[in-house]
Order: structure tokens, then sequence, then C-alpha cells
């Protein structure tokens, strides 16, 4: 039914065009594309957690940039499908701008009027499974970052560029072992076992939450983005390059136990303390059992502390003002702890690597934690095993953690990369059956989910969680 929409649209909109000829076979193609990818963009919009905006860029630059841009449509025909839907009223807009206040630009928003509305929610199926497949262009992203300070607003202005590359054997060795990654996951499907009085709060508590974006059930496969530091460095891929843009990476962490794969229940595991772990590697050197972050100012305030541990793994140099963040400031302020506090009680605590810190090396780290979690979801991929990567944790399928397998991959791949074995690693069993409390999660972590916990699964198909499972397998 989606196709049919769209063919039918695309003709309103031919009708309602003054050309004097008709587009050529390969523009027509891309026209056609173009409008598919809006109708598509609005549909996923709507059954997004919450409903989001819809975002196109009307600059023609962005629709010819090097390796980055869909070759399936042009600025053209992008802009004929838009201009037509707003001449049917099948959408309102608000024009991009530049916000003064930051120097960032703003895209254009547009979003589905009600008789676009009604035709979307008509359809059969879901936008994830029925709608037409958008592959990314570019799964390997090679970013520039640049900071600059503006005097009028008191404000760090921070900006992105993607940056053209010429492939390597490195590069291309990333892509292909990203493609094997991303199939497995297309032929599995990820979902989150929502009741239907669970909609309304998960939409609330993803408004609340800045850095979330909204739950897009189509976005079930991962990008993974490199941050350039030096532009003249012989190889440009040796930082960042963690996993992005998958639904489940922006669902908060009190959610996560409602992750089902293939409607099967799961658990999660993740590296306890990794970055302070690779960072007395580097060095050569072991961490001892002690809590990296608890070792510091009595283990009070641990949250504060790691946070403050990795901005100064981040840092280039010595700073005496702290992070800019103003979480992190009204969370210092609140706790009643000074930078300076917080940063020379850390250096202390970890005096063995303390000339590690203000050195820049966050990103460094980063991508060596990217590096053992290609490994670890390569390996599971290529036995069709899908597995959810949360940076430095992994989502399973239960029974996949509860053979142990999931552990051994993991320490295997961390002494792969770093010749150096993990100590500890922290596994969660992530969901349970119809509000049955499981035997090994009790205490504060059952208490932190007990109001989920408690009415899960129990009108889970009026939510539709049954609905995406079965229509899945019946794509398959």
């Amino acid at each position: 039914m989606f196709t049919d929409l769209v063919s039918d649209i695309v003709s309103q909109i031919e009708a309602s065009e003054d050309r004097n000829r008709a587009r050529d076979a390969s523009t027509q193609i891309r026209f056609n594309h173009s409008v598919a990818y809006l109708v598509l963009d609005m549909w996923k919009a709507i059954q997004s957690i919450p409903p989001r905006d819809c975002l196109i860029h009307k600059k023609k630059a962005y629709y010819s940039r090097q390796r980055y841009s869909d070759t399936n449509v042009s600025h053209r025909t992008m802009m004929d499908a838009f201009d037509g839907l707003k001449r049917l009223n099948l959408i309102t807009d608000k024009t991009g701008r530049k916000d003064l206040s930051t120097g960032k630009g703003i895209l254009t928003k547009y979003w589905p009027t009600a008789p676009m509305v009604d035709m979307l929610n008509a359809l059969d199926g879901h936008p994830a499974i029925n709608g037409v497949q958008v592959q990314t262009p570019e799964p390997i992203i090679l970013r520039k970052i640049t900071k600059t300070w503006n005097p009028e607003t008191s404000a760090t202005i921070r900006s992105i560029e993607e940056l053209p590359y010429v492939d390597t054997d490195k590069t291309n060795l990333f892509r292909s072992n990203l493609a094997t990654i991303n199939d497995c996951l297309l032929r599995h499907w990820p979902d989150l076992e929502l009741n239907t009085a669970d909609i309304p709060k998960l939409a609330e508590d993803m408004k609340r939450s800045e850095d979330k974006a909204p739950i897009d059930f189509s976005q079930r496969t991962l990008v993974r983005i490199f941050t350039v530091g030096d532009d003249t460095a012989a190889d440009r891929f040796t930082l960042g390059g963690r996993f992005y843009r998958a639904w489940w990476q922006n669902v908060p962490k009190n959610y996560r136990m409602l992750i089902t794969i293939d409607g099967e229940r799961t658990s999660e595991a993740d590296y306890s303390q990794l970055h302070p772990q690779l960072l007395y590697h580097m060095a050569g050197k072991e961490m001892g059992n002690t809590d990296a972050y608890g070792r510091i100012l009595d283990g009070q305030h641990r949250e504060l502390v790691k946070q403050a541990f990795n901005s100064m793994l981040q840092m280039a140099r010595f700073n005496n003002d702290g992070p800019q963040d103003d979480k992190f400031k009204a969370a210092a302020r609140a706790a009643g702890i000074t930078w300076a506090t917080l940063r020379d009680s850390i250096l202390e605590a970890h005096s063995p690597v303390a000339d590690l810190f203000f050195k820049g090396i966050g990103n460094s780290l980063q991508f060596t934690d990217s590096c053992i979690a290609e490994k670890v979801m390569l390996e599971f991929a290529q036995r069709d095993i899908p597995v959810l990567p949360v940076h430095d944790s992994f989502i399973v399928n239960r029974h996949v953690e509860g053979s142990g397998d999931l552990e051994e991959v993991m320490r295997k791949a961390y002494f792969e990369v770093t010749g150096h074995r993990i100590g500890k690693i922290d596994t969660t069993l992530l969901s349970w059956s119809r509000g049955k409390q499981p035997t090994s999660m009790k205490g504060y972590l059952f208490k932190q989910f007990k109001s989920i916990g408690l009415s899960l699964s129990t009108d889970a198909e009026k939510s539709g969680w049954a609905m995406r499972q079965r229509l899945f397998k019946e794509r398959l």
C-alpha cells in the first residue's frame, strides 16, 4: 500500500505542475524516489516515540557532497517533491534559519497535514517494515569538529563537518565488517515490549532528555563515525570510530529492560570501567581491583567523578576551569565540590597514570573501544546472532548471554585488541515475562524498574509490539 500511496501522490504532484516537458527517465526515477523519501519520513515521524519533526536540507551543496550524498535524489528533484507536497496541502513547514545566539544553522522543518496523517494512518503495516528500505549512502564517516568562541553570547559554538576521504585497505575493511554486522541486524527484529500505558510515559521521558533523539524503529543499522585530529596525518582513522544511529541507543537506561530481539527477552553485558582499564593498560600497568571512580572522594559522588575523569582524558591541556557542560557544573554545585577538588583527587588516586590526563587521548581510547566492539559484533554476526551495541555494552538474547558465550567473546576481543586481560564484566537481565521479578534482579535495581516491570507484557499487543513481531516475520 505504501508504494501505491507514493504513486498516487507522484501523479497528483505532476498534475499540479506547470511544466513544458516531461522529466527524462533518470530524473523521473530520482523524483519518484524523492517523493517516497519524504512520505516515508513522515510515516516514520508519526510512528516515532515521541512523534518527531521532519527535516529537509534546502542548500544545493548538501546534495553534491562527495561520498555522503544519496545518488537516488538530487537537489532539484527533492525541491520539486517538497514544493509539490506543499501545493497539495499535504505538508506544512517552517523555513530554516541561522541561530544568531549559537551561530548554528537550523534546518527547515516540515510536518504532515491532517489529510496526509489520515493517509499514513490508513496504511497497513509499519514504516520500519513495510516502507521502502533507505540505506545510508556512506556508513564510514569522517568528521571534523571545530569549536569557536562567540564573545557576544559567551558561548562556545561547536560545528561539525563531514570530510571526504580516499579509501584505503583499512577503510574498506571497516566498511566490509560493518556491512556484515548491519546485514545481520536487518535479518532480525529488535523492539520495545511497551504496554499501552508505557508509551506516553516514555514519550515524556524522551522529551526531558535533550541528548535523546525520538525512538524510530526503522533506525536498525549502524554507522561508524571517526573524528579527524590532524588533517595532515597519514592515517586519519585513529580517533573515535564508535557506532551510532541505532534506535536502541536512544532508549533511556531504565527502559532497556523492555528491549526484545525477535520477540525474546534480552540481557546486557558491559566492560566494567572500560576507559580506566584501557588507560592503565596503555601505560603498561594494572589498575587493581578497587573501583576506578569509587576510590575517589571516599566513594561518594561516583557519577560526578566519572564525568570529571572522562573530561580530563578529553582535555588537551591542564584546565583550571573544568568542563563547560551546564549539567556537570550544576551537579558539582549541588554536591558542594569544586573542579579543583575533583581534578586533584583524581590525579592523586590515579598517580600511576596521572601523566596521561590532559593529553587529549579520550578519542584515541574511544577508537580502541570501538575496535573491541567491532570484533564482538562481527564474530556474532558471522553466526547470524544479532548484537545491539550501546558503546561499550552489548544487548543480546537471554540465551546467548546465559550460555557464557558473550562474556567469552568480549574477553577474547579485549585481549586481541589490547594484549591485556580485562577484569570484571557486568551483566544485567534486561527484561522478564509477565511482570515476574527474576530471582537474580533484587534490591535497588528491581526497585528502580518496578513501576515498569510490574505491568510488562500485560497488554503489549495493544501497543503494537505483537503486531510488529508478526509483520516482520511475514516480511521475512
